[in-house]
């Protein structure tokens, strides 16, 4: 059963208060989705990239970090700001335009990505899905 303070995924409690350090899930930034192929079977092992562009005033670089889908072909990222703190010390409210999500697997090529959440929403949980095809000597099947 998901409470106020989580979120569920396919059913699971994907973020569940006692996990998030006290911070409630809607002052947090985290990405969960799913990653399938063009014929709707669950990706496993896929890694998800998370570029988070900081702004020029604290230094303007691009911090990168991975998540990789489970068995089932799921994903989730850890809070964003709190990720932020822990690499390079600051404390920024991110606004998720700020923030490219991306997916690869070996043999595989994205084919769409969709983002399933409102483009106004700043905090909480942003759902971003990808699709992919297998590669057929270097090239995604039709």
């Amino acid at each position: 059963m998901c409470t106020a303070r989580s979120a569920a995924a396919d059913g699971d409690d994907f973020f569940n208060a006692d996990t998030t350090k006290g911070i409630p899930l809607d002052e947090q930034l985290r990405y969960v989705g799913n990653v399938k192929d063009d014929r709707g079977a669950r990706v496993a092992d896929a890694v998800i990239t998370i570029s988070v562009h900081v702004p020029p005033e604290y230094g303007g670089q691009v911090l990168k970090f991975s998540s990789y889908t489970d068995i089932l072909g799921r994903y989730r990222s850890l809070n964003l700001p709190s990720v932020m703190f822990s690499m390079i010390g600051l404390e920024l409210d991110l606004d998720p335009s700020q923030v490219e999500l991306s997916a690869s697997k070996k043999g595989y090529a994205v084919i769409r990505t969709m983002r399933r959440t409102k483009t106004t929403q700043r905090h909480g949980v942003i759902e971003t899905d990808f699709i992919v095809a297998k590669r057929e000597s270097g090239v995604p099947r039709e």
